[in-house]
C-alpha cells in the first residue's frame, strides 16, 4: 500500500491504537513530516465543475446531488465525512438564523456541533432534498432504495471517484488543468479551495479562518496562506521609517 508523506502519521496513530488494544505499552513515534502546500481551485474552476455536472452525470438526480455537494463543501468548508453524515432533520432555523448539526472530526459519537450556514446554503440543501425520489434520513444519499425502502448515505469513495472522473471530463472538454488538482486532493479540494480563497483573495484574518475550518492548531491553517511574491515585495519596499 502506498502512503503519501502527509498521511504517514495518520497510519502511525492507527497502528498505536491497535497496539494498545492488544495490551502492549510500546508506542511508535510520529515522524517529522512537513505538511504540503495544498493546491486549490479558483472560484471559476469550481463553478465550471458544477456546471458540467449536468452534462457528465446521466441521471439528473445524481447530477443535482453532486453539484449541490460541491457547492455545500465549498460554502461551508466542511470535511467530506461531516457532509456525508449530515441528516435531513439536522438542518434548522433558530431565531431567524440558519444552522446544521454535524458530527465533527474528533468528537465522540452522538456529540454534535452546531454550525451557522447562510440562507443561500440552507435553501440549496432543501431544494435538493425536495427533488430526491428515494427517502433517506441523510441529506446526501444514493438514488436506490435499500431493503427498508430508504437510500443509504453516499460514500466518500463513491463521491471521490465521481468528482475525479468529472474533473477529467471537464479538462478534456474545456482544455483546463483541473484534473490533477482534484486527483491529488479528491473531495478535500473544496475545503482547501475555500481556505485559500478566504486567506489569499478575501484577505480574511487567519484566526477567523482557523475557526471556520475548526482547526485545533493554527499551524494547520497556515498551510493555506500563500502570499504572492509581488505582494511580499510591495510590503518590503513600502513600510520604511
Amino acid at each position: 500500500m502506498k502512503v503519501k508523506a502527509s498521511g504517514v502519521n495518520t497510519h502511525v496513530r492507527r497502528i498505536n491504537t491497535f497496539i494498545k488494544c492488544l495490551g502492549f505499552t510500546v508506542e511508535l513515534t510520529k515522524l517529522n513530516v512537513s505538511k504540503p502546500k495544498y493546491k486549490s481551485l479558483s472560484i471559476k474552476e469550481i463553478e465550471l465543475l458544477i456546471s458540467e455536472c449536468s452534462h457528465y452525470f446521466k441521471v439528473e438526480e445524481v447530477a443535482t446531488r453532486n453539484a449541490t455537494l460541491i457547492k455545500f463543501l465549498f460554502n461551508t468548508a466542511f470535511r467530506i465525512n461531516e457532509a456525508l453524515t449530515l441528516k435531513e432533520d439536522n438542518i434548522f432555523i433558530e431565531n431567524g438564523s440558519y444552522y446544521v448539526r454535524i458530527h465533527e472530526k474528533g468528537k465522540a459519537n452522538g456529540v454534535f456541533t452546531e454550525i451557522a450556514i447562510s440562507e443561500n446554503t440552507y435553501n440549496l440543501l432543501n431544494d435538493y432534498i425536495n427533488i430526491k425520489t428515494v427517502p433517506s434520513e441523510y441529506v446526501f444519499s444514493t438514488t436506490r432504495p435499500g431493503p427498508d425502502g430508504k437510500a443509504k448515505p453516499l460514500t466518500r469513495q463513491n463521491f471521490n471517484k465521481s468528482i475525479i472522473d468529472l474533473a477529467k471530463y471537464t479538462d478534456f472538454k474545456h482544455s483546463t488543468n483541473i484534473y490533477k488538482t482534484v486527483e491529488n486532493n479528491s473531495s478535500h479540494v473544496f475545503r482547501h479551495s475555500k481556505a485559500t480563497y478566504l486567506l489569499n483573495v478575501k484577505k480574511e484574518d487567519i484566526i477567523t479562518v482557523k475557526e471556520i475550518l475548526r482547526h485545533s492548531s493554527i499551524d494547520s491553517t497556515l498551510i493555506y496562506l500563500n502570499p504572492q511574491e509581488e505582494a511580499i515585495n510591495k510590503v518590503r519596499v513600502s513600510n520604511d521609517i
